[in-house]
């Protein structure tokens, strides 16, 4: 068996303003990974995470006087890194009795989130969230002798939170998964099954704060993603795809839900030896549109929308996603 897990480097957070006024530098962009899981094993499996752009920095506070009044502007903020990309592939090409299996799993990175704003807030001042990353996967199964399964699933990034009127949150990106597999029919074609499942979501975009609007959703679309054949066995194939939420803003505009939509057809006239069965699911699931929050009469420190934790666990490959 070959376990492959492996993640991006996280940008670096920009720098704090470090005299009155100065403004926060911007965040680095995250690394860019791919991960591979291929040999002759019963099972193989690829968990592949692009690295979160960094947060920006935040600005500092304007200068003070003798009474302690400020005589100039804080600094503005930094905008937050780019997440980057993630690519996995796993394979599993093995004849056994026993059944086999490839499983594939990508998540790109987030964007990072803008700095604060230093006070008094600067005219005009404000910086963007980072867009969240693609990311890809692919995994691919075969047998000749007996059962086999292949699951794929992949997640854009989300977007990191912006700041200021006229900014925005990050956008979120798109995820592509897909899945094959195939089996030969080997001494007993009827145990030779094809158990497919492609999940794919698209990156929410990030939030707006203080009058910046929320970031763009990224849409998920599935069209014949999960695609086998099996040689007298049964074949099993469920795709799921959701659209991404748009992102909320405080003081600013709403950004839309992103759709989802998901296509599973079939045909097994064109295959020598057909299917015993065929069972399909398919489920699209779209996001509604984000919130516009009023901006309090007195001030308060919006706190950005908590980053989901990558780490998604195998076994949990086709629930919703939690936000």
């Amino acid at each position: 068996m070959v376990d492959v897990n492996v993640s991006g480097t996280r940008g670096t957070d920009g720098a704090d303003g470090s005299t009155p006024g100065a403004s926060g530098k911007s965040g680095a962009a995250g690394g860019a990974i791919t991960g591979s899981a291929a040999s002759l094993d019963v099972s193989n499996t690829a968990e592949v995470y692009g690295g979160d752009g960094g947060n920006g920095g935040d600005g500092a506070n304007g200068k003070l006087n003798a009474d302690g009044q400020y005589i100039s502007d804080g600094g503005n903020a930094g905008a937050g890194g780019k997440g980057a990309g993630a690519t996995a592939s796993a394979e599993t090409d093995y004849d056994t009795t026993t059944i086999t299996d490839a499983s594939a799993l990508a998540v790109g990175g987030g964007g990072g989130n803008a700095g604060t704003l230093g006070d008094p807030t600067p005219a005009k001042a404000g910086k963007s969230g980072g867009n969240g990353a693609a990311s890809s996967a692919v995994a691919t199964a075969s047998n000749n002798d007996a059962g086999t399964e292949a699951y794929s699933r992949a997640e854009g990034g989300d977007g990191g939170s912006g700041t200021g009127v006229g900014f925005h949150g990050g956008n979120g990106a798109t995820g592509t998964a897909t899945a094959t597999g195939s089996t030969g029919g080997g001494t007993n074609p009827a145990d030779a099954d094809v158990d497919l499942s492609v999940a794919q979501y698209g990156g929410s975009g990030g939030d707006g704060l203080a009058g910046a609007s929320g970031g763009k959703a990224a849409a998920s679309t599935l069209n014949n993603a999960a695609n086998g054949w099996t040689n007298g066995g049964m074949l099993f194939t469920y795709q799921s795809a959701y659209g991404g939420s748009g992102g909320d803003s405080y003081g600013g505009t709403a950004a839309a839900g992103a759709n989802a939509a998901s296509t599973l057809t079939f045909d097994d006239h064109s295959e020598p030896t057909q299917a015993r069965k065929f069972s399909n699911r398919f489920m699209p699931r779209a996001e509604a549109a984000a919130t516009a929050l009023m901006v309090p009469t007195v001030p308060m420190a919006a706190t950005p929308r908590p980053r989901r934790s990558s780490q998604v666990a195998l076994n949990s490959f086709f629930r919703p996603r939690k936000r």
